[in-house]
This record gives structure tokens, C-alpha cells and sequence, in this order.
């Protein structure tokens, strides 16, 4: 080659430049060039790109040759265009000096690795073999080396180019699509032995891999990021192969292997010597450290597609195969995998190695290993499953190992009921459960093979008198859901990242379903729906829901833990729900257990199990075939329903207007559509997804004459359906989705909501029924359906209500309802509706107030009895914690004065564990209302509030981490964030985002409490939340500083989501929008998952668009009638108050919807039901027959012509009802 000293012309230059280039592609496209045919863009990549990637290529050095050699199937990846040649000099020569730094790093030690050939010779020896390389590379000559590197500058510098990026932990990772590995290779074992050195910051591996060749190949794929091979052979029998050639491509983060030869079919062994470094792993929190007593602590992480940063392998999960670990460590450091150790040998003067036991087949996602000096262990004092147990901590004050007994004691119970509920032992024979030390709010829980990973908070109960029973509820149900994972997701595991959304939600099910079995005592269903269905359904009312199957394209999202993607699992589990309330409970169970030893220790589909459920349905033995066999087709229907509702984003909405009335007949006309909250921007996106969203609906019903047992299901799919129900008389009420168990909203006419009040009042339906029908009005409220003075009437007939799970609802649909009114520009008209709102709220959750008022408050100088939490009265500690905090959040003064009182005694004392924290928590975040004299307006500023609230800092400043109740630092956060002055809210934002390079170091706020604060300052005020936006958008320094504060992807995503959702009026955000557009970087990462806040906001701004007028007319009239009220009577008589609710006529309600138009239906296209329920089939008591076993037997459906008919079989002694949640 011509050297660079010669001077040339422009076109000598240009000429020889396209030559040598033009060289280089003919030596790449020649016949001992290699092909590399899967390191592609995937089948779904559309034409658009090929052609914009061949264009790509001919515009860099103008190739007419190679476009011939370029196709849709076909990519040559080994582009070696490089305009300057002494690059790839420098890189050979800088790869060169890796390995040799590598192999002696080797040579360190007395003990190498089996196998692994080290470079050995003096310093001349390694300049002459260097040199010889690169004379070979300028003379253009083939040379023999052990390795090579794709320079795929090209090829990958394109992508990039063409498609989008994620950002995981402040590193890049391609985003465009997930390469599939091919099958021609798949493995059967890995034998592994590693060594992490943490002080060079270097990974070694020497690694054997059982594999078995399916097609003739000479190339071996697998997936490897961040390695570098030192040696790679094939062997089978006597045959011996070296790799020519080794490709890295680090777009599709694989490594090809490349043989001279032809490797045939049949059983194989490939040895592959590599090494790596630790610095990125630790940096994208693959590997975790942490330190104890200047001692390290390290947790390495294989999932979910991180086992290639560790060894080269096939990092899918549908490649299942078995794991032999040797591991070599200091010999003061201890080690835990998924198995137990099999034994510890000594390997060197100062390392040990140890071997764990064979593995099970499971994919590489599941592997495992941690390290540390020391462990405390605790042993399980039971062993019901002949499984050892065990809690292993790093914790440092974990000396008390009582405080592990609740869960350890748990754990045996739930592996002893999974393992009848699945018909299948656990698969190992030990269960370690490890807690990590972690800040408040870092996830850490996973769920490996024989081991899960909590952190120290999850798992610990150190005193059961004063602990809550939520925390109890929270410990079990991360256990049932780690433990489940054991079955469903580590032996029988997901093909494809693509539905770890639907096996999450299964686990999630059984989670539920395990705690309502093991403690019926907490009804979990009941409260998991409670707290949980409205969040689904209000998320997935969203127009960009994504359907449960497509929910995933990279699994990258998996760690994001984007919302869509939580929902997704949410929705699984009420889908699951649902189908379960509509078979046989014992059908239920008979299909996982099919579903899960059909696909043992292999891969399985979730679309398999409607078909575990059809033979689980044909399985079941019936002493009468013929009277149950429309019952069977009716099932058989639910279950093909399952797999459309699992491809369909979004979910129906019921329109149910009563038609008429026909003696005892009433007939209703049904119209579904798909159910969006924000119908703003509907006129130009309705036809699209309109013609899309006819679900199969399964429809049942409870009534009047029995309330708390459905009757009468049938399975609609059309648009529009009259249902004919027999035997219900005019008056009467009726009611559809019984116990909120179809994941479905209904919108009932103003007729039929006037019938649930005196329902509602006398409690005459149950609490998931009545908790439905609320839910369902408000969020017809939100999309506009339905008046907001409607859902408030309704709101008065439950002030007699003692659900706390209902009351929760209530309590949140009012704080939306503040949360809009607080964001009223004009201060006048604000204060006026506010005062009147606050008023409402007070009077509807007074009565629930004063009913435990003498058993809440006592003498100061007396334990407060009301205050101490017992612990088999969780629901009544529910309820007791919701209405306090909700009427300090609302103004009643009465709470305020008592809840001064407790926090004096509280500060003054430093009693620390007297208050329940369900307690601290209403008493903290009311400080800023209770500081203040409270008579209808704010008091002016007290010498005596200032100095409170500046105790607040000096208090967070002086706190012990170590005491007995930790998180009350988190919950004087709160109170901080609660105040609404300027210069208080000034000097929040300061003290919140206080750096830890300034001077105190001490006084650093951690990111948990930063965020909270800042939070809370946006949800007190409308100032609060103008003046932390400004100062984030304002000052650059302040969002350098959040970003770096909060590092991870979803710290960063909740700060923004929380602060978005305080906002009620979306061009209040628009200076936040326009920083999201200018720091693409920061936020193109969560500008996806931000877009359901911000369309949140619009939807709270289409409510108050649509309805502030209306609200604020409702509330005039109402504190007008109750002022009269009050001055003839007694506002402490509560027992003259029971005639509370207004009456609907003489209160100004503005127009409903009019559904006259569905009685002009062609009725040629509807469904014609008919309900056969007779009085026939009840007794004398009026109530239904049931078996022996309390069941009821529900009608089903059989199709004629053009009109379903729902059958009776109300028989004498069958019928199967509904879970009694």
C-alpha cells in the first residue's frame, strides 16, 4: 500500500480511495468470504428500510457490485469499508493488546483454568508476534489468528441511524426490533466455571456446552455482549475443530462462531475460553455491590437478557437446558447459586472453588450467584414439604432472627398449598428467600430458581403487637407471587418475551388466589379488586392500549416496568378472574394442572391454556351427562372468549337502558362499544377503532328477589341485544357485572340508578357490588356520559357505608374532584366552591367519623386506645385510617385539633413506636392545616407555626435511621411538602434538592424523600406545583441534578408521572413538554409511558370543562339547604340526620344522555334473549336450590336462527354460583 507521505492530486486521491474500497468488497464477496445470513433485521422489517439500508451502502463508496449480493434474507455483515486504513491497524493492534493482557492476567495465578491457553514468552516474543500481525494486515495477506472483530461500522452504524434507541440506567441499547436466534444449534448443557475479579474489574470463564446440531452448518450463533473469546473448539467423538473465524456484532449483541469445516448433525461439545469486563456490568446494575463493614457485597444478575454479558449462550428463554457452576472465589467470601453447594475445594493459596449441583432445565434468565464475606442465616422451625427453607440476609441489624419467623412460617404453608393446587412437587429441594439491603422504593424482588431476592423491608416483622396488618398482607403476597413463579415462569416457562405480561398475571391470580385459600380471614379478592380493577380498567381506557399478546417487542421493557406494561399483567389476572367466575372452580384447577404438566421443564404458551381448559371441561365426571351438557358448550364459549379479549386492546362499555316493562317481564336494550375515557379528540379516531370493538360478553345478573347470588348467564356479541329477564315486576331493581367480576364497565340510565339508593343504603347489595356501581358512574363522569351531580347525589345514600375498600374509591373520586376545583385560576371563585366542596366531604364522612369518635380520642395523658392497632380488625383499622386522613385533607377541624395534639406528644416524647404509622400518616400530612386556626379561611402566619415548621427540618436532619419506625423520616417528608406559602415552598425545593457535594454531607435528602417532598408541594397548592415546574424547567442546574439524583429509568418516570398528574390543565404543561422536546435524550426513553399522565390531565380538563358549572350550582344549593337545616336542630344529633339525601327532582341536574335513539334499532340485527327464570324454580323461602354444597347451577345459552335463548336449568339440586367475594 502507497504510504501516506505521497503527495497525490484531488482525483489521484478520489480514484485511489474507490479502489481500495472497491478491493476490499470483492475480496469480501468473494467464495472464501464468509456470509453471515442470520445477523439481520428480523422477517417484520419492512421494504421501506432494505431499501433505505441498500441506499445507505451505495451512496458510501457509489458500489454497483453490491447491490447483486443484497436481499431480504441475506446480509453481508463483514464490511470492512474503511477509508483509512491505519484505523484498523490501531484496533488490531489495541485488540491484540487485550488478549495478551488478558492471558496474563491468567498467568497471575497458580491454578489456570482448564483449558485456556495463555500467552506466554517474553516481551520480544509478543512485539514480533504483534508486528507479524501487522504486516500482514497492510500486505493484505490471510493470517491465522484465534479471533477476530467484526468491524461492522457500517452495517450497525446504519441501524442505528434507521431506528430508535433505549436508554436502560444512562445506557444506549438498540430498541428496533428483538433478534431472534436461529435453531439450527440449540444447547442441552452448560458447564460453567467463572471468576469475577472486582479489583481489575475482569471477568474469566472457561465454558463447555453440550449442544445438538439440528441442520449442516459451519457457523455457530449465540448470544455474547461485551466478550472477548480467547479460544473456541468444536469437538465430537475424536474430532477436534478450531474456530477460522469469530464475528461479534454488537447491534444484535451476538458472536458467531465460524469453522473451516462442515459440522454434521447430531450431539456436539464446544469449549470456549473468553474473558470480560466488569466495569459496564456494574454500571447498568447487572452486577449490584454494595459494602458492609468495608466489606463487598456482589449480586449478579442473569435476567431478564443479561446472562450474555456474563457467558456466551442462547439468551432466550425458549432455550432451555441444565447448569453445572464452579465458581472461584476469595476464601473468605461465601457464595449462594440456585442450587446447594455440592462441595468446596481449595483451587489456590488464596482462592477457593466451588461446585454447585446440576440445575434442572432452565433457561439462563433464571441463573443466579451472589457473594459476600458473611451470611446470617435463619432456618425454617417447621418442614411440612420436606423442602429446607431459609432466610439469608446481608442485613446489619438482622441479630434478631425472630423477626424472619412470619415469613419463613408463611413460605411453608404457600409451598404446601401450590403443591396440591398444582399437582406437582416443587422442583428442588431447598427455597432460599435473600433480602438485600435497598433505599426506600428500588425494586430489588426477583424470583429465580430456587432462590428469590427481596430487600430488607419486604420480608422483616419485628414486632406483630404494633405492626399493621397491612404490612402482613404485603409479606404474604410477595411470597404467594415469588413462590408461584417457582411452577409458572421457572418450569414451565414463556417461549417468548412476548408474553412475560401473561405469565406475570397468572402468577398475579394465584398470588390472590393462594392468600384468599391460606388467610380467608383477609378476603384478598375482594380487596385486590377493590383496590386494583378501577386502576386497570382506567388505564386501559386509554386510546393507545396496547392488547395483553403485543404488549411486548423488546425485552428491554421488561426492566423498564413501563405502566402499560404493569397494566397488561393487571388485566391478565381479572381476564383469568373472570373466567374462573364463569366455570367450575374445580375446572379451574384441573386446567393449570393439565396446562402445567404438559409443558414441564419446557416451553409453553399461555394460548395453550384455553385448551388445557375445553379438556379439563370434558375431564370432569358428571353423574348426569344429558343435563349438562348445554351447561359444558356454555363453558366451552367463556374459554374461546379468553384468547379474543388477550388480542383486543381496550375493553367494552355496557349502555343499559330499560325498555319496557311486559307484566313480569322487563326488557332491556344493551348496547356495547369500546370504552375510552377521553372523547375529545373521538370525531377523527372513532370509525378506526369503533369497527374493531365488539367483544364476546358474558352478561349475568343479580336482582331485587336475591340480591347476593347471580343468576341467568348468556354470552352476547353483537353491537346491540334486547334481554328479555322474566319474573321481575315494575319497581324493582336490577343489576349487571355481579361482584365486579367481568372486566367490563356498564352505564346504567337515570331511571335505573335512582332504584340503588335504597340498595345501597340498607346494604342490601354486597360490598363489590356496591363498590362497582360507584366506580362505574364516576368513570362515566370522566368520559362525559353521565353529570357529575349525579354521581354526588348517589355519593349521599353511602354515608352509612362501612367498607373501607368502597370508602377508599369514594375518598379517591373526591380528591379528583378537589384536585379540579383547586386548579380554578380565579382565587375568589375557587375559595367559594372549594369551601363548599370541603363541606360535602365533611358531611358525607362525618357520620363515619363520629361512629368511632370516644374509642379514637382519649385524655392527652392517656394511651389513646383508638390509636393502638389490633390486629384481627384489619378492616375496621382500614376504614378507621382512610377517614382520617380524608378529613384532614378536607379541613374538619375537629380532626385537626386532635391531630396536634398527637404530634406534640409524638415530637416532645420521641415516642417512636406508640403510633401506628397508618396513624403518623394522616397526622403528617395534615401539619400544615392543623398549624394553622381553621374558622372557613386560612390564619395569618404565627411566630408559633414558623417555628414548627422549621423544627421540621431540624428534626429530618436528626433523625435515626436505626430506630424501631424508619419510615416516619419518609412521613416528615410529607409534612414539608404540605404547606402553601411562598417562602416555605422556596425553601422546600431547596432543601429537597440539596446535593450531597455541599458542604454537610450529612444533611443529604435522600431520592425517596427528594421526590417526595417535591410531590407534595404539587398536590398541597396550585402555587406548590407552579413553583416546582419552574424550578425544574427554569434552572438547568436543578434538572442535571434530578436526573443524576434519580438514575434509574423508573425513579426518573414516577418523579414525572407524579408531578404531571398534579396538573388538571394540559397548557399548564406545555413549558414541560417543550423541555421534554429539547432534552430528547433525557426522555425519550419514558416519553411513551408519560403520554397516559398527560392524557390523564386532559381527561381531569375535559371534566372540568364539561361539568364545573353544574358542580358548582349543586354545591350553592346544597350548603344553602343544610344552613337552614342546621339552624333548627342540633348538628351534633346524629340520629336526625337520617333523612340525609336530597331529593333527585329538586336539585338542578343538567341533561343525560339520551339512549331514544337505540329504540329505533332495526331489530332484524339485534339478539333476541329471553331469561327463562319462573318463580317456579325457588322454594317457599324465596330462596334459590342449591346442592350440597351451597352451589347454583347458571343458565346457558343455546344459538338458534337469528336470537339466543337463555335456557333454565334451575334443576333440584344444581347450580353453580359465584365466588363469594
Amino acid at each position: 500500500m502507497i504510504q501516506s507521505k505521497c503527495q497525490f492530486s484531488f482525483c489521484h486521491y478520489y480514484l485511489l480511495t474507490k479502489s481500495i474500497i472497491h478491493l476490499s468488497f470483492w475480496l469480501l464477496l468473494s467464495p472464501s468470504s464468509i456470509k453471515y445470513n442470520d445477523c439481520r433485521l428480523n422477517k417484520h422489517t419492512t421494504a421501506d428500510f432494505w431499501q433505505q439500508f441498500h441506499t445507505t451502502l451505495v451512496n458510501i463508496g457509489n458500489f454497483p457490485s453490491v447491490s447483486t449480493s443484497l436481499s431480504k434474507n441475506e446480509t453481508i455483515l463483514h464490511l470492512n469499508g474503511s477509508k483509512n486504513n491505519d484505523d484498523d491497524d490501531d484496533d488490531n493492534r489495541i485488540q491484540s493488546n487485550q488478549i495478551n493482557e488478558n492471558c496474563n492476567n491468567l498467568d497471575h495465578h497458580h491454578n489456570q483454568f482448564p483449558g485456556i491457553t495463555s500467552s506466554s514468552g517474553n516481551n520480544h516474543q509478543r512485539r514480533r508476534r504483534r508486528q507479524k500481525r501487522h504486516n500482514s494486515i497492510r500486505n493484505n495477506t490471510a493470517i491465522s489468528k484465534p479471533w477476530t472483530t467484526i468491524p461492522d461500522r457500517v452495517y450497525c452504524g446504519i441501524v442505528k441511524k434507521l431506528s430508535n434507541q433505549t436508554t436502560l440506567n444512562g445506557v444506549v441499547r438498540p430498541s428496533y426490533y428483538y433478534h431472534r436466534l436461529n435453531e439450527i444449534v440449540t444447547p442441552k448443557r452448560y458447564r460453567l466455571r467463572l471468576r469475577f475479579d472486582f479489583e481489575q474489574k475482569k471477568l474469566f470463564g472457561h465454558l463447555t456446552i453440550q449442544i445438538r446440531i439440528h441442520n449442516k452448518t459451519n457457523q455457530i450463533e449465540m448470544n455474547g455482549r461485551g466478550l472477548k473469546i480467547l479460544k473456541a473448539t468444536f469437538s465430537t467423538g475424536s474430532i477436534q475443530i478450531n474456530t477460522n473465524m469469530i464475528y461479534y456484532c454488537p447491534t444484535t449483541e451476538t458472536i458467531v462462531l465460524h469453522f473451516p469445516k462442515q459440522l454434521h448433525r447430531g450431539g456436539a461439545n464446544i469449549t470456549i475460553n473468553y474473558s470480560g469486563n466488569l466495569t459496564n456490568l456494574i454500571r447498568e446494575q447487572i452486577i449490584r455491590q454494595s459494602y458492609r463493614e468495608y466489606q463487598q457485597i456482589s449480586w449478579i444478575d442473569f435476567g431478564p437478557i443479561d446472562a450474555r454479558h456474563m457467558i456466551p449462550c442462547w439468551d432466550e428463554p425458549r432455550y432451555k437446558a441444565t447448569f453445572d457452576l464452579y465458581l472461584i472465589i476469595p476464601k473468605n467470601t461465601m457464595a449462594i447459586s440456585n442450587m446447594n453447594i455440592d462441595r468446596r475445594r481449595s483451587y489456590s493459596h488464596y482462592l477457593d472453588e466451588i461446585h454447585f449441583n446440576t440445575t434442572p432445565l432452565i433457561s439462563t434468565y433464571q441463573m443466579t450467584i451472589m457473594m459476600a464475606p458473611k451470611f446470617e442465616i435463619t432456618n425454617s422451625e417447621k418442614n411440612h414439604t420436606k423442602v429446607r427453607v431459609r432466610l439469608i440476609t446481608t442485613a446489619t441489624d438482622s441479630n434478631d432472627s425472630n423477626q424472619w419467623q412470619f415469613a419463613l412460617e408463611s413460605t411453608e404453608h404457600l409451598l404446601e398449598y401450590f403443591q396440591y393446587y398444582y399437582g406437582h412437587k416443587y422442583p428442588s429441594d431447598k427455597l432460599d428467600l435473600i433480602t438485600l439491603e435497598s433505599n426506600q422504593g428500588q425494586q430489588t424482588s426477583m424470583e429465580k430458581f430456587g432462590l428469590i431476592y427481596f430487600t430488607h423491608q419486604d420480608l422483616s416483622i419485628k414486632n406483630l403487637t404494633l405492626i399493621g396488618e397491612r404490612d402482613l398482607q404485603t409479606v404474604v403476597s410477595m411470597l404467594a407471587h415469588s413462590i408461584s413463579h417457582q411452577w409458572l415462569g421457572n418450569m414451565v416457562t414463556f417461549d417468548d418475551w412476548s408474553e412475560f405480561w401473561l405469565f406475570e398475571g397468572l402468577n398475579q391470580f394465584m398470588e390472590k388466589q393462594a392468600m384468599d385459600d391460606v388467610f380467608p380471614q383477609w378476603r384478598s379478592w375482594q380487596q385486590y379488586t377493590a383496590d386494583e380493577m378501577s386502576l386497570a380498567l382506567r388505564l386501559d381506557s386509554s386510546l393507545n392500549a396496547e392488547s395483553i399478546q403485543n404488549s411486548i417487542r423488546n425485552p428491554i421493557e421488561v426492566s423498564m416496568m413501563y405502566p402499560q406494561g404493569v397494566n397488561i399483567y393487571r388485566k391478565t389476572t381479572f381476564l383469568l378472574r373472570m373466567l374462573k367466575q364463569n366455570l367450575d372452580h374445580d375446572i379451574f384447577r384441573l386446567a393449570l394442572q393439565k396446562f402445567i404438566n404438559k409443558y414441564w421443564t419446557k416451553t409453553g404458551s399461555l394460548k395453550d391454556l384455553p385448551e388445557c381448559f375445553l379438556m379439563a371441561i370434558d375431564g370432569i365426571d358428571q353423574k348426569d351427562e344429558k343435563k349438562y351438557h348445554q351447561y359444558r358448550q356454555f363453558q366451552k364459549q367463556i374459554v374461546r372468549i379468553f384468547s379474543n379479549w388477550t388480542e383486543m386492546a381496550g375493553f367494552p362499555v355496557l349502555h343499559v337502558d330499560e325498555q319496557r316493562q311486559n307484566g313480569n317481564t322487563r326488557i332491556l336494550l344493551i348496547h356495547q362499544e369500546r370504552f375510552v375515557e377521553l372523547r375529545q379528540n373521538l370525531s377523527t379516531t372513532k370509525v378506526v377503532w369503533q369497527q374493531k370493538s365488539l367483544w364476546p360478553i358474558p352478561i349475568s345478573i343479580v336482582k331485587s328477589f336475591n340480591p347476593f347470588t347471580p343468576t341467568n348467564q348468556a354470552l352476547i356479541e353483537n353491537e346491540r341485544v334486547e334481554l328479555r329477564i322474566p319474573g321481575i315486576w315494575s319497581g324493582e331493581w336490577i343489576k349487571l357485572n355481579p361482584v365486579f367480576s367481568n372486566f367490563y364497565r356498564i352505564h346504567y340510565s337515570d331511571e335505573m340508578l335512582n332504584r340503588f339508593i335504597v340498595p345501597i343504603e340498607e346494604k342490601l347489595l354486597p360490598p363489590l357490588d356496591r363498590l362497582n356501581l360507584i366506580d362505574d358512574v364516576f368513570a362515566m363522569i370522566r368520559a362525559g356520559y353521565t353529570s357529575t351531580v349525579t354521581g354526588l347525589k348517589l355519593l349521599q345514600s353511602f354515608e352509612n357505608e362501612d367498607n373501607p375498600n368502597i370508602w377508599s374509591v369514594i375518598i379517591t373520586m373526591l380528591t379528583d374532584l378537589h384536585l379540579i376545583i383547586s386548579n380554578i385560576e380565579s382565587d375568589h371563585y375557587r375559595q367559594s366552591i372549594q369551601s363548599n366542596f370541603e363541606y360535602y366531604a365533611q358531611r358525607l364522612l362525618k357520620r363515619m367519623y363520629h361512629r368511632y369518635n370516644n374509642n379514637w380520642y382519649s385524655s392527652v395523658n392517656q394511651r389513646p386506645v383508638g390509636y393502638r392497632m389490633k390486629i384481627n380488625q384489619f378492616a375496621r383499622n382500614q376504614l378507621r385510617t382512610r377517614i382520617l386522613c380524608a378529613m384532614g385533607q378536607f379541613g374538619y377541624e375537629n380532626f385537626h385539633h386532635e391531630a396536634r395534639i398527637k404530634y406534640e406528644s409524638y415530637m416532645e416524647n420521641k415516642i417512636r413506636s406508640d403510633l401506628p404509622l397508618e396513624i403518623l400518616e394522616c397526622v403528617f400530612r395534615s401539619f400544615n392545616s392543623f398549624r394553622l386556626s381553621i374558622d372557613g379561611a386560612r390564619a395569618a402566619k404565627t411566630m408559633t407555626s414558623k417555628l414548627q415548621f422549621e423544627d421540621l427540618f431540624k428534626h429530618y436532619n436528626e433523625y435515626d435511621n436505626e430506630t424501631k419506625q424508619p419510615e416516619a423520616k419518609h412521613l416528615l417528608s410529607i409534612a414539608l411538602g404540605s404547606t402553601n406559602r411562598f417562602e416555605e415552598i422556596r425553601q422546600v425545593i431547596q432543601f429537597a434538592l440539596k446535593s450531597s457535594n455541599d458542604d454537610d454531607d450529612d444533611d443529604d435528602v435522600n431520592d425517596y424523600d427528594s421526590r417526595l417532598m417535591l410531590i407534595e408541594l404539587a398536590r398541597h397548592s396550585h402555587i406548590g406545583r407552579q413553583q416546582v415546574l419552574e424550578t425544574i424547567i427554569m434552572d438547568n442546574h436543578y434538572l442535571d441534578f434530578i436526573t443524576n439524583k434519580f438514575q434509574t429509568l423508573n425513579q426518573l418516570y414516577e418523579f414525572f408521572r407524579d408531578l404531571i398528574e398534579t396538573f388538571t390543565i394540559r397548557s399548564e404543561l406545555q413549558p414541560l413538554e417543550q423541555l421534554m422536546a429539547n432534552h430528547t435524550r433525557l426522555f425519550d426513553p419514558i416519553k411513551q409511558t408519560l403520554k397516559l399522565s398527560l392524557e390523564k390531565v386532559q381527561i381531569m380538563e375535559q371534566w372540568y370543562r364539561n361539568d364545573i358549572d353544574s358542580i358548582r350550582i349543586f354545591l350553592e344549593q346544597m350548603a344553602e339547604k343544610s344552613s337552614r337545616h342546621d339552624t333548627n336542630g342540633d348538628d351534633n344529633d346524629h340520629n336526625n340526620n337520617n333523612n340525609h339525601a336530597m331529593s333527585m327532582d329538586n336539585i338542578h341536574q343538567p341533561s343525560m344522555i339520551d339512549f331514544s335513539d337505540l329504540s329505533n334499532v332495526n331489530h332484524n340485527d339485534n339478539i333476541d334473549i329471553d331469561i327463562g327464570f319462573d318463580d317456579d324454580d325457588v322454594d317457599v323461602d324465596g330462596r334459590n336450590i342449591v346442592d350440597d354444597n351451597n352451589q347454583l347451577l347458571p343458565s346457558t345459552t343455546a344459538a338458534t336462527n337469528n336470537s339466543v335463548i337463555v335456557n333454565d336449568l334451575f334443576d333440584d339440586d344444581k347450580f353453580e354460583g359465584f365466588d363469594d367475594d
